[in-house]
């Protein structure tokens, strides 16, 4: 109701002159107008200015009705084209991220694994390293203590062999 074309209709140029009583104010807002008398023939000046009237302005309302349905469906397809294709983007833009992060992963669970397999191989190596030093540090400490277990029994042996014969003989 804020068109141009509702704001002229009190300045129709075609209608010289428009009265009308308002009778009773019906449910829903309508009011009733005064269309005349009716005696067989119209009169040109009322009624058939007022049908005119109203069949421009429903011509006029329908080719609006119109322009808008068309102008709306146009823009409702645009919008969605356009909402199917951010749709599309985002989806593949989220599949492609989600094998971005599966291969990175999957990347890491790789470099994780090869570094705790050299990490178990350096120290299984170094373990095995100290294992052989502590063997041939205890090896030959032992056969160092057994040396020098066998030398002081020798010399224990000598010493009794020499203070018996001193003392016997």
């Amino acid at each position: 109701m804020s068109g141009e074309l509702w704001h002229s209709m009190p300045k129709q140029p075609h209608l010289e002159d428009l009265t009308h009583l308002v009778y009773e104010i019906l449910e829903g807002g309508e009011s009733c107008t005064d269309l005349g008398s009716w005696n067989g023939h119209h009169e040109k000046s009322s009624f058939d200015s007022i049908t005119g009237s109203i069949s421009s302005f429903a011509k006029s309302t329908a080719s609006h009705v119109e322009t808008g349905y068309k102008s709306t469906a146009s823009h409702v397809e645009k919008g969605y084209k356009s909402t199917s294709d951010h749709v599309s983007k985002g989806y593949h833009a989220a599949g492609k991220g989600m094998n971005d992060a599966f291969n990175a992963t999957e990347k890491g669970i790789h470099d994780g694994t090869s570094h705790v397999e050299k990490g178990y191989k350096s120290t299984a190596s170094h373990v095995e390293k100290e294992y052989k030093s502590t063997s041939e540090h205890v090896s030959k400490g032992y056969h160092t203590g057994a040396k020098g277990m066998n030398d002081a029994f020798n010399a224990t042996e000598k010493g009794i062999a020499d203070g018996w014969d001193k003392t016997h003989h």
